[in-house]
């Protein structure tokens, strides 16, 4: 992401974003990057998307505690990746 997008997602008629504006655009990010795995997982099976898994984990938990966002969004990030894996399991 280009640094004169986010400054143009921060910055709202000239003036930066308030925390609440903020934490809701972080949540948004966090549900993109599970939505991204679960169409790795879909797509190339745990396996092959097993490298990206672990880099969308490694930002999402770099969002959450960065942001002071409440950590139980991480556990329930790995029960959905767990859940996604078992429902995407070859017969």
């Amino acid at each position: 992401m280009s640094l004169k997008l986010i400054l143009g997602v921060l910055l709202k008629g000239g003036k930066l974003m308030d925390i609440m504006d903020i934490n809701e655009l972080m949540v948004m990010s966090l549900e993109g990057l599970k939505q991204t795995a679960m169409k790795k997982i879909k797509d190339l099976g745990k396996e092959t998307a097993q490298d990206d898994l672990e880099r969308i984990k490694d930002m999402f938990e770099e969002l959450v505690f960065f942001w002071s966002l409440d950590e139980s969004l991480i556990d329930e990030y790995d029960e959905m990746i767990r859940v996604e894996v078992q429902n995407n399991k070859v017969a």
